[in-house]
């Protein structure tokens, strides 16, 4: 019995590697959040190596008015290893967006942001009585290219809109508790901020 149970389990584990599976899995999870969200979500391509890599092709989200909230042709992730097993600080060793337009905006005739449906759906009661905990989290590469980030506030009459062609960061470390990082180096082409 308990070799069928091993057995079975390390089949889980190669099924979920298999790149056909994560897709559908991933096809399944939009299409529930797509009901949730009652807005259309989609996930083209996922690829997840074991526990440290994530690669996400072809996100998107609309808002409500069927418009393009978010569309990423590119999310790539790399954390340590077994750190959930560690007990450690996960170490982000590369953080990537490419081909990325993230469009918000509010109309004149309603205060409200086309990205509030998202905030409404996830969020949860705050319990006061515990102090908060800052996130651990150690960051060391972050590669950002074709990123587009508009907010237009029509209810206020400002716009912003953030244009980055190419934006590299290289850190030895990040201790977001003492606010403090160590930065190798930044580079950043073609960047464009209007107000």
């Amino acid at each position: 019995m308990a070799l069928s149970i091993a057995g079975l389990l390390v089949l889980l584990v190669v099924l979920i590697n298999l790149t056909p599976v994560q897709n559908f899995l991933a096809d399944k999870a939009t299409e529930m959040l797509s009901k949730r969200l009652k807005t259309t979500v989609s996930v083209k391509h996922v690829r997840i190596d074991f526990v440290n890599h994530l690669s996400l092709q072809g996100v998107y989200i609309a808002d409500q008015n069927k418009d393009t909230l978010l569309y990423a042709g590119e999310v790539q992730v790399r954390i340590t290893d077994w750190f959930f097993i560690k007990n450690s600080t996960p170490v982000l060793h590369y953080i990537g967006l490419h081909e990325a337009y993230v469009h918000l905006y509010r109309t004149a005739t309603s205060g409200t942001w086309n990205y509030q449906f998202l905030a409404d759906a996830f969020s949860t009661k705050k319990d006061t009585t515990h102090k908060s905990n800052t996130i651990e989290i150690d960051l060391k590469k972050v590669d950002l290219r074709d990123i587009r980030f508009h907010m237009d506030d029509a209810w206020t009459g400002d716009d912003m809109n953030y244009d980055v062609g190419n934006f590299q960061l290289d850190t030895k470390g990040i201790d977001f508790k003492k606010k403090l990082i160590d930065v190798n180096s930044i580079s950043a082409e073609a960047v464009a901020i209007s107000l």
